[in-house]
C-alpha cells in the first residue's frame, strides 16, 4: 500500500513526562504534527513558518550541520531527493510516539523541550520501514511556538512496545577487495569512495556508514589473490565468539582452510578462521580483541569559559576517559543519554544507574582503550552555545579518530541540554560520518554461484543476516 504525506500523533499512549499544562502541550504537540506534514508536502514556505531565525539543525538525515532558517531551508531540498516523492509528496507515512515533554516554567513556559520517536512506513517501488527518535527545543515567540534547536537520530531499532532493547544483528561484516597496488587502488577509489579512514602497510579502510570497503594487498596468506578479469572479493564478518561460531558451523558443514578453524590465523590482536562456500567463496570470521597499549588519549576543541561549555568539556573528557561515574552524576537520576554512533538498539539511558551502566557495558566496550581511556583523538568543531528561557543548550560537531590497533574515523553531532551547569537534562548524540565521494553507502555485496538454491540454503544455514547490508547470491552460467 502507497504511504503519501501522512502524520499520526499517537496521543492515546500515556504520556511519559510532561511539566506543561494540556493547552500548551496541544499547542505545542500540534506544531510538531504540521512540521512533518510540511516536511512531507516537501512545502518550504509552510515549513518556515515553523524555525526560529537562529534555529540550529542537527539531523542524521542530512549529516549536515544547519545553522539558521536560511541554511535550513535551503538544505532540505537535497535531502527529500533521497526519498521516494510521487507527486511532490514524500512517499512515508510517519506515527509519532511516547512523547516526553518538559517546560521551562510550567505556568508560563517560554521554552519547551520534547523528544519522541517516530516509525516509518515508507516507499513506492519498495516498501520499507524505519525508526527514529527526535529531540527538539522550542521558544515561545508572539504566543507561537518555534524550533530553535533539532537533534535526530534514524535507523533504530529500539522496540517501543515493550519499552526493552532492540535484536543485536547476527553479525558485522566488512567487504575486502583484493590489489595488487595499494598506493594506485586508493588513488583510484578515493574520487569515488572520497579519502580513505585510514591507510596502513597492506590495507585502505573507507566507512561507508556500515559496512566498510577494504583495499587489501596482502593477499590473505595465498587465498585472496587478485583474479583478472574475473569476481574478487570476500566479506570479513565479526563475530564475539570465534570458537563458539567456527563450532557451529562445521556442524553444518562449512570447510575452514588450514584448520584455521582450530589454529585462528593472528592479524595483530584479532584473530581469524578462513572459510569457503560451497561453490569455493572465500570468506573471514574475525574475532576482535579492544586492547591497545601504545595508543594515546586527546581532546581539542572544547574551548570557552562559560560554565556550561566547561561542563561540556568534563563530559566529553570524562566519555574519552571512560569515567562513568562522572557522566552519570552530572545528569543525575532524570537525566538521560542517546548515542547511536555505535548501535541502533539501546534507546535512551536514564538515570545514573542505567546511563552508567549501559557506557561500561556497552558503548564503551567495541573501541580500543589504554590505561588513559579511548584509544582516539576527539576534535571538535562548530561549537554553539545556546540561552532559551532557563534552558542552555550548548551543541558541536565531534570528530573521532581511533590511533588503537583498529583505527577508524568517525563524525557525530552532540547535543547537551542542560538545567543549570551541574544539571544535564539530555545528552544526545547521533552519527554524521559522511564521505566526500559521491557513494554514499555500500548497500549489499555480491558473491557468484552455480547452484543458487544450494547456495541459499548454505548461508541460511550459518544465519546471515544482518541488518546493516546483506549478502546477495548471483547465479552465474
Amino acid at each position: 500500500m502507497e504511504k503519501k504525506g501522512k502524520v499520526i500523533l499517537d496521543l492515546e499512549e500515556e504520556l511519559d513526562d510532561s511539566s506543561l499544562k494540556e493547552k500548551d502541550l496541544e499547542s505545542v504537540t500540534n506544531t510538531i504534527r504540521k512540521m512533518w506534514e510540511c516536511y512531507l508536502r516537501m512545502d518550504k514556505e509552510g515549513y518556515s513558518e515553523y524555525l526560529s531565525k537562529d534555529v540550529r539543525r542537527m539531523s542524521q538525515r542530512t549529516r549536515k550541520l544547519q545553522d539558521g532558517k536560511k541554511e535550513v531551508l535551503n538544505g532540505l531540498q537535497k535531502e527529500w531527493e533521497a526519498f521516494e516523492r510521487p507527486d511532490n509528496i514524500i512517499s512515508e507515512e510517519m506515527t509519532i510516539r511516547n512523547i516526553t515533554a518538559m517546560a521551562d516554567d510550567e505556568s508560563s513556559p517560554s521554552s519547551v523541550a520534547i523528544y519522541y520517536w517516530i516509525e516509518v512506513e515508507g516507499g513506492v517501488r519498495w516498501e520499507y520501514e524505519d525508526q527514529g527518535l527526535v529531540l527538539q527545543i522550542f521558544t515561545n515567540e508572539d504566543d507561537e511556538w518555534k524550533l530553535a534547536h533539532q537533534i535526530d537520530g534514524w535507523s533504530t531499532d529500539y522496540d517501543l512496545d515493550e519499552d526493552d532493547y532492540g535484536e543485536e544483528p547476527t553479525f558485522v561484516f566488512d567487504y575486502v577487495y583484493p590489489v595488487n597496488d595499494l598506493d594506485r587502488a586508493v588513488e583510484f577509489y578515493t574520487p569515488i569512495l572520497g579519502k580513505p579512514d585510514f591507510v596502513s602497510d597492506t590495507q585502505a579502510y573507507f566507512g561507508l556508514r556500515e559496512p566498510g570497503f577494504i583495499l587489501d594487498s596482502s593477499g590473505l596468506f595465498g587465498y585472496a589473490e587478485v583474479k583478472k578479469d574475473l569476481p574478487n572479493g570476500y566479506a570479513i564478518i565479526y563475530v564475539e565468539d570465534l570458537e563458539k561460531e567456527t563450532s557451529k558451523l562445521k556442524k553444518n558443514g562449512v570447510i575452514f582452510l588450514e584448520n584455521t578453524d582450530s589454529n585462528p590465523k593472528m592479524l595483530a590482536n584479532d584473530s581469524m578462521a578462513i572459510a569457503q562456500d560451497t561453490d569455493g567463496n572465500v570468506f573471514v570470521l574475525m574475532e576482535r580483541e579492544f586492547s591497545s597499549s601504545k595508543s594515546k588519549t586527546s581532546l581539542n576543541g572544547l574551548d570557552g569559559k562559560s560554565d556550561y561549555i566547561l561542563a561540556a568539556k568534563t563530559i566529553a573528557k570524562s566519555w574519552m576517559q571512560v569515567d562513568s561515574k562522572t557522566i552519570a552524576e552530572i545528569h543525575g537520576e532524570d537525566g538521560c543519554w542517546f548515542d547511536n554512533t555505535r548501535s541502533n538498539i539501546r534507546g535512551i539511558g536514564q538515570g545514573e544507574e542505567d546511563i552508567s551502566e549501559n557506557l561500561d557495558e556497552f558503548y564503551w566496550e567495541k573501541y580500543d582503550k589504554s590505561k588513559d581511556g579511548i584509544a582516539a583523538n576527539l576534535s571538535v568543531e562548530n561549537l554553539k552555545e545556546t540561552t532559551l528561557g532557563d534552558y542552555t543548550i550548548v551543541s558541536y560537531e565531534r570528530t573521532l579518530i581511533g590511533n588503537g590497533n583498529h583505527p577508524f574515523k568517525e563524525k557525530a553531532f552532540v547535543t547537551h541540554l542542560f538545567e543549570s551547569p551541574d544539571s544535564v537534562l539530555f545528552t544526545f548524540i547521533t552519527a554524521s560520518t559522511e564521505n566526500d565521494g559521491f557513494v554514499v553507502e555500500l548497500d549489499y555485496t555480491g558473491h557468484p554461484v552455480s547452484d543458487l538454491e544450494e547456495a541459499e540454503e548454505f548461508v541460511v544455514a550459518i544465519t546471515l543476516v544482518h541488518r546493516e547490508g546483506a549478502i546477495a547470491l548471483t547465479r552465474c552460467d
